[in-house]
């Protein structure tokens, strides 16, 4: 250690210092990223959204109008083993739509403000870029017509109509928050279902209704059918 041309190591060289993790400029680039990606990629078909047909549901989650109508489609098409390897698929995405999209009142077409960005849309009363400052920014859409603004702006203005259609806006039942707010969505789809409402605010017993009518007329269809085969039964063996 001495004399021998080395150099004897300090405290601070033999002591490594700990991982200190992700620093804020880190967590805060992994947030804005995260946010462009709920913004920009349908939670259905992991497709790129256009700034058109747009649709959200009762999580505030976006889709395709063309990946909805596709997988209502499905539902009808395809058989419950190929339904399931597409609710499998959805969970590794952490996207689960099928619980909550069964028919088109749990969806809501959106219409965003144009920007001068294709790949952006505006607040029609703020300005504020959705894509672009989502990551500090919250954003609502108004139920039924389906105009989104800035949080911040039906807050402040108290909006009981819509700026842009004169549309009403019930704040208990009216607004969802995109790609945000799961606690305020959960409430809201639970007066929803103690006022028998779907997403899109249309009652739901009705499509109750209809499915009871259709179970009633396949089982008239099931007895006319047995009725029948008993018939021909019985000439058979005279």
């Amino acid at each position: 250690m001495g004399n021998d041309g080395g150099s004897i190591p300090t405290r601070r060289e033999l002591v490594k210092p700990g991982d200190k993790g992700p620093s804020t400029a880190d967590l805060f680039q992994s947030k804005t990223l995260n946010h462009e990606y709920l913004w920009t990629v349908c939670a259905l078909s992991d497709a790129p959204l256009g700034p058109d047909g747009v649709m959200c549901d009762s999580k505030g989650r976006l889709y395709s109008k063309k990946a909805v109508l596709e997988y209502l489609l499905d539902q009808k098409n395809h058989s419950d083993d190929q339904l399931n390897n597409v609710d499998n698929k959805n969970k590794n995405n952490n996207n689960n739509s099928r619980s909550t999209i069964t028919s088109l009142k749990d969806v809501v077409e959106l219409h965003m403000g144009k920007s001068t960005n294709p790949n952006d849309w505006i607040c029609p009363a703020t300005q504020k870029r959705v894509v672009a400052e989502a990551s500090g920014t919250r954003f609502v859409a108004i139920i039924p017509c389906g105009h989104v603004f800035a949080e911040s702006a039906v807050q402040e203005l108290g909006l009981e109509k819509c700026l842009v259609c004169d549309g009403p806006v019930d704040k208990q039942v009216g607004l969802v928050v995109l790609n945000d707010g799961s606690e305020e969505n959960a409430a809201r789809v639970a007066l929803l279902e103690a006022r028998g409402l779907a997403h899109n605010l249309k009652p739901l017993k009705k499509e109750k209704k209809k499915k009871k009518t259709m179970k009633k007329i396949k089982k008239n269809n099931e007895q006319m059918e047995a009725v029948k085969d008993s018939g021909r039964v019985h000439k058979s063996k005279k």
